[in-house]
């Protein structure tokens, strides 16, 4: 008899961007790193990294041989990771197996975790109301430095934060010879620069499709199912991780001999990244990690047809990012939530295009925050990016390789390369973009006069013939805003 352990983490985003302090946000990074792996570990008993089949990302899979262990662990598990992360919560649940592991009980240890999951959990971070609250969380202080009053996770937070260079360094920075003296950022001046106009971008990217290939995967199996589901969790964490170390190292060399590196990983598991990087990285970072995340699941997959049966994952996987360009003071849960929103928008979109590959496109799209306070991105292409014309800003998402009706990344990079260009006509197209918002008509016979004026090789590289006022939509909004970073 043996027992199916399963347990999911539960307000991940929240705890980790309670604040904007980059230490404290760092620090919760790790701890969620740390629960599902040095932390389960330690408490389980006689733990056997065979029977594991996933543990990152805020998931944990295991497979006990024994009731009186796996009891120990679902009784023990909550307490020890609400005592170094006091917001997060656990869901558990177990199912028990008679003989070999089957594909219908991982999905009833799933649906088990959904029901817990919409279970009412007691806060008991609560505090009396006598109790003096940390400025920044409002939650009850148990710490005082000076006139500052800290919150229990806070305190565990910016604990872990002192050892940052820990598990998502390991991940990345370890083995390679030219980062021996290189670390991650624990403050956003570090990333910016000490510059005070500097922009910095979140990026998330998530993977294409992944869901629907598991669920399919799970009636395809007949045979060593934990195996399988352990492989492709193994194989899948070790793509993504590869990509982003490829990525990294790619974005700029010059940056990556100096000692702080000017992006810091916050969530790196499964197929999920998002990272905090230099805005004028951004771009290249997401171009190069989408171009490797497919080479890296090509790879890493290459035998899983022969090993277990399934070929699905015989042509790797895709990938599609949002990046949100915002100000260092600006909230990070925002730009958190916006990137989510650009990525889903992005996958909505490549989803649409016609089956002619057998991979959902990757691609990317952004959004470059001026306003004090956003909505959902829809909204925002409402309010901000839609003019009462009826032509959009929004030209995204950008493709990694060509489909039709749509830009690719290198296009948007290498019209933004001629567009910083001391002849190129900045200033006379943000005039043409404040024109096309109030006046269709005027817009257009000023684009003819920019056309006229301008050097055939800038028309001819700036597509802009093709921003004449017919169009409905145009990418040189795009073009300029990142210009501008």
């Amino acid at each position: 008899m043996a027992y199916l352990y399963g347990a999911s983490v539960q307000g991940i985003q929240d705890f980790i961007f309670e604040t904007n302090k980059l230490k404290e946000i760092v620090g919760a990074s790790e701890i969620i790193e740390d629960i599902c792996t040095n932390l389960f570990q330690k408490i389980t008993r006689d733990f056997d990294a065979n029977n594991l089949i996933v543990g990152a990302a805020g998931k944990i899979q295991y497979l006990f041989k024994n009731e009186k262990d796996c009891q120990d662990l679902v009784y023990n598990f909550p307490k020890q990771v609400m005592q170094i992360a006091p917001d997060i919560t656990i869901s558990q649940a177990v199912v028990k197996i008679d003989e070999e592991l089957r594909n219908d009980q991982i999905q009833c240890l799933e649906n088990r975790l959904k029901i817990q999951r919409n279970k009412r959990i007691s806060n008991h971070n609560l505090g009396l109301m006598i109790s003096e609250r940390s400025r920044k969380t409002g939650k009850p202080g148990i710490e005082r430095e000076g006139t500052i009053v800290k919150d229990n996770g806070q305190i565990q937070k910016e604990k872990y934060a002192r050892h940052s260079q820990g598990r998502l360094y390991a991940k990345i920075l370890n083995g390679n010879p030219n980062w021996i003296n290189s670390k991650f950022p624990t403050d956003i001046q570090e990333i910016t620069q000490g510059k005070e106009r500097s922009w910095i971008a979140v990026v998330h990217a998530d993977g294409n499709n992944l869901g629907q290939n598991i669920i399919k995967m799970g009636g395809d199996l007949t045979g060593n199912v934990k195996d399988a589901f352990r492989a492709l969790s193994l194989k899948l964490d070790n793509a993504t991780t590869s990509a982003v170390k490829k990525a990294l190292k790619l974005i700029n060399d010059k940056e990556l001999q100096t000692e702080i590196i000017p992006l810091r990983p916050i969530v790196l598991g499964g197929d999920d990244v998002t990272v905090i990087i230099r805005g004028d990285f951004a771009l290249d970072f997401t171009h190069h990690f989408l171009r490797f995340f497919e080479e890296e699941t090509k790879s890493e997959f290459v035998d899983f047809e022969q090993q277990f049966g399934i070929s699905y994952f015989n042509q790797g996987l895709s990938a599609c990012a949002g990046i949100a360009y915002i100000k260092p003071s600006y909230p990070f849960h925002y730009g958190v939530k916006l990137a989510e929103e650009l990525c889903a928008y992005a996958k909505k979109i490549a989803k649409r295009i016609p089956e002619q590959h057998e991979l959902t496109p990757s691609c990317l799209n952004f959004h470059k925050v001026h306003s004090s306070f956003i909505d959902d991105y829809d909204e925002i292409i409402k309010q901000e990016l839609t003019t009462p014309s009826g032509v959009k800003f929004n030209h995204g998402p950008y493709f990694l390789t060509e489909q039709n009706g749509y830009s690719t990344i290198d296009q948007l990079k290498s019209w933004v390369k001629r567009i910083k260009e001391s002849e190129a006509p900045k200033s006379s197209l943000r005039n043409w973009l404040t024109e096309l918002s109030t006046n269709k008509e005027r817009a257009y016979q000023q684009m003819e006069r920019i056309i006229s004026k301008t050097k055939k090789q800038y028309v001819r590289d700036l597509h802009l013939d093709n921003a004449k006022i017919d169009s409905h939509t145009t990418h040189l909004f795009d073009v300029l805003s990142l210009a501008s970073i």
